[in-house]
């Protein structure tokens, strides 16, 4: 059955607050399970205006025009800038997924709703990081991602760690039964994390959903990290698309890999 979505009481810490995550000194969520990765930095931002000028340790975020597909973008320094495939700081191509090698290369998307998933390979120095809507999720962008990186990098599943961030949760994401059954014929599993809510309607796990071909795809389910809260219900600290009619802000998901003397810093 779907979870139900109730805003903590006060607690003693952090940790207690937001199951799986701890707040940065500049009040961004981050997984605790991340913290063992000296060098790379990651994090979610709340309901702040100033994600739209995010700089993480003095380097300013690539973007994607993301458009709810499975494209991946491989983003590497060049002479002439960034990728081979055109993507710069002024400059931004269709996709929802973008993989990188290179250091101080910092990658975001934007989301309100729909689920950010950032991945780690410590030992590679690999960092990517997907948007996964359902469109997304139906499309396997996940898995999609994973084969990229095996691809230009010789990675294998076991070499990622992968973090989701604060997505519309299975408490409120109601869809109709095109989508569900738009996932029954791609996923046998469908059913797992698609269910009937009290009210008769359907709602989608997005985490879940994506867990799922993560696991399949190889990563070890202990290195799958998730933050579990709802942006739709946490009106304190989301944006959320589907509560506010698509006409509010947007979070920011980044990750990248950046020299530790600067990785501590503040990063808004």
């Amino acid at each position: 059955m779907p979870s139900i979505c109730v805003k903590p009481k006060i607690a003693q810490n952090d940790r207690e607050l937001f199951p799986g995550a701890e707040l940065s000194p500049a009040g961004f969520f981050r997984l605790t399970g991340f913290s063992r990765f000296p060098g790379f930095v990651h994090g979610f931002t709340r309901k702040v205006e100033e994600a739209g000028k995010l700089k993480v340790g003095g380097y300013s975020p690539l973007f994607l025009k993301q458009v709810h597909g499975d494209r991946i973008i491989a983003v590497e320094e060049t002479g002439a800038g960034f990728s081979p495939e055109g993507i710069t700081e002024d400059k931004q191509v269709p996709g929802d997924g973008m993989i990188t090698g290179a250091p101080g290369v910092i990658l975001a998307i934007r989301v309100a709703d729909c689920l950010p998933v950032i991945f780690l390979a410590p030992e590679k120095g690999v960092v990517g990081i997907a948007h996964a809507g359902w469109r997304g999720t139906r499309a396997r962008i996940v898995a999609r991602l994973i084969a990229a990186g095996k691809e230009r990098y010789r990675l294998a599943p076991e070499d990622l760690w992968v973090g989701m961030g604060p997505a519309i949760g299975s408490c409120c994401y109601q869809v109709g039964p095109d989508v569900q059954e738009a996932f029954r014929v791609d996923f046998s599993d469908a059913d797992d994390y698609i269910n009937l809510a009290p009210d008769g309607s359907l709602r989608l796990d997005l985490i879940r959903a994506n867990q799922s071909q993560l696991r399949a795809a190889g990563v070890p389910a202990d290195q799958i990290f998730a933050i579990s809260l709802c942006t739709f219900c946490r009106d304190d600290h989301f944006y959320s698309a589907r509560r506010e009619g698509g006409k509010g802000g947007r979070q920011v998901a980044f990750v990248g890999r950046i020299e530790q003397s600067v990785a501590v810093e503040k990063y808004l």
